[in-house]
């Protein structure tokens, strides 16, 4: 007897998850693939990203800003008033 309901079997599987088993798929046939669908990569970073990331994060860049603060004020006004999405 099975406890899952049938509409389960609607939900299709994520274009990551698909992409993992593709590269499965390939490494069981002896290619040499590198998955970077999930998780981290397990490949070295080159010294000079390394380096930049540092100088950047010395001259205070790299932080993750609001996506608000990514676009105009007035560029964003206009966007929501064309779409209409004022509540």
């Amino acid at each position: 007897m099975t406890l899952i309901a049938a509409r389960l079997n609607r939900i299709k599987p994520s274009p990551s998850s698909m992409a993992s088993q593709r590269a499965r798929e390939l490494r069981a046939t002896g290619r040499d693939i590198v998955g970077l669908t999930s998780g981290e990569p397990d490949l070295d970073i080159p010294p000079n990203v390394c380096e930049a990331v540092v100088r950047a994060r010395r001259r205070g860049s790299g932080s993750k800003r609001a996506a608000a603060a990514c676009a105009s004020l007035a560029s964003r006004s206009a966007l929501i008033e064309r779409r209409g999405w004022r509540s």
